[in-house]
């Protein structure tokens, strides 16, 4: 699904062609769900998810290339169901850790990136439908951005 996301960025060089680079990054994501199951069969449920995202990068500059990784972690997240019926509502696991990976390239006060996130597996989630609890496994988890930023 598609989503956006807004945040601040701090990168530090540490010799001149590596980096580490916190950043602090709100993001918004649309989700679907389709359920089967003796009262759901076949029903879309659409969510939109909210959260606060800590991803740490170590990176190597080539010029203007620069190639990163690593964990991004949740400080917390809030899932809402677009659905004014409210019978369904999904919770999602804040102490799983993701990993990002990607590339991007500066130009003077400006940066580009791609990136790729994934949690490198299966991650859980729990489900309520009407009012009764289930943990679900989520096959895939994995997110492709376009970043565009401005150092200050």
């Amino acid at each position: 699904e598609n989503g956006y996301q807004v945040g601040a960025v701090m990168r530090i060089q540490i010799p001149k062609f590596i980096h580490i680079q916190p950043e602090l990054n709100y993001q918004v994501r649309n989700y679907t769900l389709l359920t089967s199951g003796d009262n759901f069969s076949g029903k879309r449920n659409e969510f939109k998810s909210t959260a606060i995202k800590l991803p740490v990068t170590v990176g190597f500059n080539i010029g203007a290339l620069r190639l990163f990784g690593g964990p991004v972690f949740t400080l917390d997240s809030t899932v809402k169901n677009r659905d004014d019926a409210g019978e369904m509502d999904i919770e999602f696991d804040d102490s799983e850790v993701a990993f990002v990976v990607g590339g991007g390239f500066d130009i003077k006060n400006f940066f580009i990136d791609l990136r790729y996130t994934t949690f490198g597996g299966s991650t859980y989630s729990t489900i309520s439908i009407n009012d009764a609890s289930h943990k679900a496994k989520v096959l895939t988890d994995e997110l492709w951005e376009l970043s565009v930023g401005l150092f200050f």
